[in-house]
């Protein structure tokens, strides 16, 4: 039994935001942004791209590795995001679009990484580096500032 696009879109839909939500709760993740509208427009993009990975599944994972990676970049917390990700690469390879789909996987990993490497909202916390919006005065000082 084959388990329809729109059926596996909610249910990622459900769990990635849910799960993020409560990822975020309290002061768990302190030098990451809180949810906000945006973030949980970023959240349900990819999800919302896998309800019609059936036709176009390259479409599915570019807007799903670009809505992940933006959500990252701009400094929400961390959660189960990659989930939509996941889904939507395994959509697409197993529908035959590999080439296409490892372009955008690592055309994903290089701006990820661009992002924090070279981002002046940046700032370094015990070796690992998080994103700051600028003008937020909670958190260590911008490296590069």
């Amino acid at each position: 039994m084959r388990i329809s696009a729109w059926a596996t879109g909610l249910a990622v839909a459900v769990f990635q935001v849910g799960a993020t939500w409560l990822a975020a709760m309290g002061d768990r993740q302190p030098l990451r942004h809180p949810l906000d509208a945006f973030a949980v427009f970023l959240l349900l993009a990819g999800p919302l791209a896998l309800m019609g990975r059936d036709r176009w599944p390259v479409a599915a994972v570019a807007v799903a590795v670009v809505s992940t990676d933006l959500y990252l970049a701009m400094g929400y917390p961390y959660g189960p995001v990659f989930l939509s990700v996941v889904v939507a690469v395994f959509s697409a390879i197993r529908r035959g679009h590999r080439y296409p789909t490892y372009a955008w996987v690592a055309a994903g990993v290089v701006a990820l990484v661009a992002a924090y490497r070279f981002s002046p909202r940046v700032v370094e916390t015990h070796g690992s580096l998080h994103f700051r919006r600028i003008g937020n005065e909670r958190g260590p000082k911008v490296v590069g500032a």
